[in-house]
């Protein structure tokens, strides 16, 4: 499983010889022990965004990503020589913010994360984690290297009307055509930034 984190799952990635509905079995229990976590695809055309699902289409998140790094045999020595943002294709990094998007829901619901698809041929675009604050729909795009066009989360952002959208990188705290840039540093205060540049904007 810590290989594919951030990529769609489809059960022959996994085991090519296993029957599809024993993988999914496992996958069920593990995601209920608490190992894995489903991040399910949504249409995203409105709220609640769990009604507009596709159980079908659905990426993984491991349990932490430290655990990850060991479980995927990542040694401390290509940490310390490598960018560690780009070990493993930026997984690492699509694993960190996940992880801590839901860290810090709200204890007494079950915590939401869902992503955005559109898989038409000749416009394919994908942003890595869509989540709910008071009313509004949220779009994330997570960028492991120090370059990125955005051009998916600029997409959803035209397509749903959406007023504001969030980049997590490397960058510095900063607000752009409409993007909230938050470096990683400062996921844990994602939802306080977001609702203070709400405010400023609808002002």
């Amino acid at each position: 499983m810590p290989n594919l984190i951030g990529k769609q799952i489809k059960y022959t990635h996994i085991d090519a010889e296993s029957k599809i509905s024993d993988i999914k079995a496992a996958i069920t229990l593990l995601a209920q022990a608490g190992i894995l976590y489903k991040v399910i695809a949504s249409s995203c055309s409105g709220l609640p965004l769990n009604s507009l699902i596709n159980e079908k289409k659905f990426k993984l998140l491991f349990v932490d990503v430290g655990l990850m790094n060991r479980a995927g045999k990542i040694n401390l020595s290509d940490l310390l020589l490598q960018d560690l943002l780009l070990v493993n294709r930026g997984a690492i990094v699509e694993q960190f913010v996940g992880q801590e998007l839901l860290a810090y829901q709200s204890p007494e619901e079950e915590p939401e994360l869902y992503f955005w698809e559109r898989d038409k041929k000749g416009s394919q675009a994908e942003v890595d984690y869509i989540i709910s604050l008071n009313g509004n729909i949220i779009p994330i795009e997570v960028k492991s290297g120090k370059i990125g066009r955005l051009k998916s989360l600029k997409q959803f952002m035209s397509e749903k009307n959406i007023a504001l959208g969030i980049q997590i990188s490397q960058h510095p705290l900063c607000m752009q055509d409409n993007i909230l840039t938050i470096p990683l540093y400062m996921v844990g205060e994602l939802k306080r930034l977001y609702t203070s540049q709400i405010a400023v904007s609808t002002k």
